[in-house]
């Protein structure tokens, strides 16, 4: 009998806490959209992430456009699409966006979607980064997103076409900015041209 009750207890309150984190999503989803403050919409948006409210990509993409720079930054973290939509997005972001943690955000963002263990990247997946060179160009230039979208490059140098290659191998011969980083944008650009200095079979 008082196992029974105990199931029953730990069963009520396992619902409640189910049930709370369910409300409690949505109550952060009417913050963000009504916040009157950055603050007020940083935290929210950021709990709608680690929440893993169903609509948080349809709020990090509102949050990509918000004024405070701290939300953008936790929008281009968590921002998670079809490759083929997301890689336009996250490069526009690391290109054009004022503030520094937005752009390194959309960077780790970007590398880790193509880059991070167990990743398959389909061949429409590569037309979505070769598409516009010259935004690419932009980010490899950039001097906090360079260093992670040569990272990129270096794992799918091969599955890039040879028209996009040819333009992309000037621009890493060419004069880089050092970066932000410890190593410099040149050097990982010089790892990558000599890792596939033999060409692509």
């Amino acid at each position: 009998m008082i196992k029974a009750v105990l199931l029953c207890l730990l069963s009520l309150m396992f619902y409640q806490v189910a049930f709370a984190d369910v409300s409690m999503s949505e109550d952060q989803t009417v913050v963000f959209a009504n916040g009157k403050t950055d603050k007020e919409r940083k935290e929210a948006l950021h709990k709608i992430n680690l929440q893993g409210h169903s609509d948080r990509q349809k709020y990090n993409q509102i949050g990509l456009k918000d004024p405070s720079p701290e939300v953008r930054a936790i929008a281009a973290y968590f921002l998670h699409l079809d490759l083929v939509e997301l890689t336009p997005i996250l490069l526009k972001a690391m290109t054009s966006d004022p503030a520094r943690e937005v752009r390194l955000n959309a960077a780790l963002n970007l590398e880790c979607q193509y880059n991070c263990n167990g990743v398959q990247v389909e061949p429409r997946d590569i037309q979505s980064l070769e598409s516009d060179l010259r935004l690419l160009e932009q980010a490899i230039r950039n001097e906090t997103s360079g260093r992670y979208v040569i990272d990129i490059l270096i794992n799918v140098w091969c599955k890039i076409s040879e028209k996009s290659r040819k333009p992309l191998e000037l621009i890493l011969k060419s004069d880089l900015p050092y970066g932000d980083s410890t190593v410099g944008i040149n050097e990982i650009a010089k790892f990558l041209l000599k890792h596939h200095s033999a060409g692509c079979q």
